[in-house]
């Protein structure tokens, strides 16, 4: 069988014991059984887990190293409605992680503005240029989306010049090590024990959110005051699918739910895209 990306697809080898006895304790057909099996799943436990993907079982965004310092800074930023800029990739998950953070600044009115790199004349990552235009329009705080950790040099000047920088981005760390940023959110990193490492740019930006959502209502703020997560989970599907992350862990808990809110989404940019790919109904 050939996938969308003309990769041929092998079913493994798997024990159809156990595949059938797991259809018939929980009443699901053996397929499905053969392809729980396939995944890992060999318990009935694990498989109502499995199956039910309860946004309960996720992870504490705590866990990640540098979130406590992320979070602490950007709370300081919206109290003091300071100007944040979000530096993004320009593939599918820089753009969906860009916008979860614009939609999630904006829900708690704190000022904040995208930057998307031309593609020929800026490349891939933060450059010099980009850098000092986001400070001379008036940024103080700029968090990277799906990049970043390469940028040693950037950062550097970003710190020379007043703006401070939080790095998210799941890409492997180079050879010059963390850039020397404010906080450094990436579950590649040596320092970091998150029990999931599978995390696309927009994981790393909806965990973010999470954070700072914890952070604000201990700080007093109302819950009904802060930004529902849950229906940006469509921008989280759409770039975790995107960037051909496995769907294991988190991303299919949050991307089982993110196509259910897919499925009725009124952003703009996604209803064309279904109308475009000829969709009509559920995702």
């Amino acid at each position: 069988m050939l996938s969308f990306l003309k990769k041929k697809w092998c079913l493994a080898e798997v024990s159809h014991d156990k595949a059938l006895a797991l259809g018939k304790e929980l009443n699901i057909p053996t397929t499905v059984g053969v392809l729980l099996v396939n995944r890992g799943v060999m318990t009935a436990k694990e498989a109502t887990l499995y199956l039910k993907s309860d946004l309960s079982q996720l992870h504490d965004p705590f866990l990640m190293a540098g979130m406590d310092k992320a979070v602490k800074r950007v709370i300081r930023a919206i109290q003091n409605k300071e100007s944040i800029t979000v530096f993004c990739d320009y593939d599918v998950d820089g753009v969906t992680s860009a916008a979860f953070l614009t939609h999630f600044f904006r829900d708690l009115d704190c000022p904040v503005t995208a930057y998307l790199p031309e593609r020929q004349a800026e490349g891939y990552g933060l450059n010099s240029e980009a850098v000092r235009k986001i400070r001379e329009q008036g940024s103080s705080l700029m968090i990277t989306a799906d990049c970043g950790i390469t940028g040693v040099k950037e950062v550097a000047l970003a710190n020379e010049i007043g703006l401070d920088v939080i790095v998210t981005d799941h890409h492997q760390v180079g050879e010059e090590g963390l850039p020397q940023a404010v906080a450094v959110l990436n579950p590649h990193r040596k320092e970091c024990d998150y029990p999931f490492r599978f995390l696309s740019g927009v994981g790393l930006a909806f965990k973010l959110g999470l954070g700072v959502r914890s952070g604000l209502h201990t700080a007093g703020r109302k819950k009904e005051d802060l930004p529902n997560m849950k229906r940006h989970l469509d921008l989280f599907a759409l770039g975790t699918i995107a960037d051909v992350a496995p769907l294991t862990g988190e991303n299919h808990i949050l991307t089982r739910h993110g196509l259910d809110v897919l499925s009725t989404s009124a952003k703009p940019g996604l209803v064309a895209l279904k109308e475009v790919a000829g969709i009509v109904g559920n995702v």
